[in-house]
């Protein structure tokens, strides 16, 4: 093992905890399994892209409903299975019910020698607000179509609310050139574990990480001479002291990472990523792009979205498998399970499928 991140967020006995002095850490129990092949998933990744292609898209549904059976029976919750409820019908129905607008507002955006500016402006806030609202609604529907023992998960809270405060923290993103990261991560947790519950146990987050800026501030220096991958210094650091803030029915969890560990789960971004950026950085030097009527705006548009959605949806599904391989190797949980006593409750279920976020691409498995 290499060295591990500094685990500040850690409650072990006798460690501060960020929620001030804290008692040893009780009875830790592994609250997650996963049994996913990297293999079998890329040979259904494989299949599931080649099928997308020969029907123009229009598998997509499908597909993601797949992956997602594939990848949701595959992991464990305190010893048994999760089970992906969605239909590739609801997803269908959701994409033409929020879909056409969506679509339309993301080709006048990229159409910019059509558009005057400030017109070209206001259409990327549409977008951008659309996209937070997006990202609300696919989570709470994937939750709403997870169930565990019968017991179904559930986001709580507004769609306007969380989207105004998306938006919000967005900008601020935009306008401190990307410095405030740390912060605008952490309210974008915020709003996601505090609305999150299975059944009648809820997760919960305690006081904000501290100490975690230093860190960002390296990564953001070198973001541009290591090609982003100082991103993953950065989160080798944070994600313990996010970890290490959050409760799941008042039960605190830990995880001790190394710095190979996370750069094992992140690599695929960079291996697919990279190519493909490579290639429609040439299509357009070569002068493939629009040459003023709507018609090659579109065609160039659909071939760059295409090429780059189609690799990228293989690099996300990679991390996520990845990524639960190394939960289910690191994440701890005060215990013990048994008294835990999760059952159902009576929340009302997603009526559409990721209408919004499957217009916008904003999620890609």
């Amino acid at each position: 093992m290499t060295e591990s991140a500094p685990s500040e967020s850690h409650a072990r006995t006798g460690d501060r905890g960020i929620d001030g002095i804290m008692g040893p850490f009780r009875d830790p129990v592994r609250p997650v399994a996963y049994h996913g092949n990297t293999g079998a998933l890329m040979r259904l990744l494989l299949e599931v892209m080649a099928l997308a292609l020969l029907t123009a898209t229009l598998y997509r549904f499908w597909g993601k409903t797949r992956i997602r059976q594939y990848l949701w029976s595959n992991t464990q919750l305190f010893g048994e299975p999760l089970r992906y409820t969605g239909t590739s019908q609801e997803l269908l129905k959701g994409f033409l019910y929020f879909g056409g607008p969506a679509v339309a507002i993301v080709i006048l955006q990229r159409i910019d020698n059509v558009l005057a500016i400030g017109f070209g402006f206001a259409i990327a806030l549409v977008l951008q607000f659309a996209q937070s609202s997006g990202q609300y609604t696919g989570l709470r529907y994937r939750l709403s179509r997870t169930s565990w023992r019968d017991v179904q998960a559930h986001l709580g809270g507004r769609v306007g609310a969380y989207a105004m405060k998306d938006f919000v923290l967005v900008l601020q993103l935009a306008m401190t050139f990307g410095l405030s990261m740390p912060y605008v991560e952490w309210k974008v947790y915020q709003l996601h574990i505090e609305n999150i519950s299975l059944g009648n146990k809820n997760l919960s987050v305690g006081l904000p990480p501290t100490g975690i800026f230093k860190y960002w501030f390296i990564a953001w220096l070198l973001f541009v001479p290591t090609l982003g991958l100082s991103f993953i210094y950065y989160r080798w650091h944070a994600i313990p002291k996010f970890v290490g803030a959050t409760r799941f029915a008042d039960r605190r969890l830990r995880i001790d990472l190394t710095l190979g560990e996370v750069i094992g789960v992140y690599y695929p971004y960079w291996l697919f990523g990279l190519p493909v950026i490579g290639l429609i950085a040439l299509q357009h030097s070569l002068g493939w792009g629009p040459d003023g009527d709507v018609a090659s705006a579109i065609v160039d548009y659909g071939i760059s979205v295409f090429l780059a959605l189609t690799v990228w949806s293989i690099a996300r599904v990679l991390v996520f498998h990845k990524a639960m391989s190394l939960i289910a190797l690191e994440l701890e949980m005060e215990g013990p399970i048994e008294s835990l006593d999760i059952g159902p409750d009576s929340k009302p279920s997603s009526r559409f499928g990721e209408g919004l976020e499957n217009a916008l691409d904003i999620d890609t498995f």
